[in-house]
């Protein structure tokens, strides 16, 4: 039961572990303040990350030819998950929304 549970659970794009774990809103929001004043940045959100959906991704500029369709990927989940590693720059790059430099084209090994 357990291994199907944890199947059935979709990794973080914001950070690291599941989406149904970690800060509630106003903790995100007390973190991302934090952040801004340590940082100089503006924290404009709530106190959620952007949804995926509501996320802007540049188009894609490549096309995934049929011999590396198995290995490659341009799937927004993950160009949106493999922007950025888990820094606090990153973080609040995240947070903010800012996907500008997202990869157009995902590999895996």
């Amino acid at each position: 039961m357990e291994e199907t549970m944890m199947a059935n659970r979709k990794l973080k794009y914001w950070g690291w572990g599941y989406e149904d774990t970690g800060l509630d809103a106003d903790e995100t929001r007390s973190l991302m303040a934090t952040f801004a004043n340590g940082f100089d940045i503006q924290a404009s959100r709530d106190g959620s990350f952007p949804s995926l959906d509501a996320i802007e991704l540049p188009t894609c500029r490549l096309d995934i030819s049929a011999a590396l369709s198995k290995v490659c990927t341009d799937d927004k989940f993950e160009r949106v998950y493999h922007a950025f590693g888990q820094s606090q720059a990153d973080s609040i790059r995240t947070y903010n929304g800012d996907f500008e430099h997202a990869p157009d084209v995902v590999a895996f090994p």
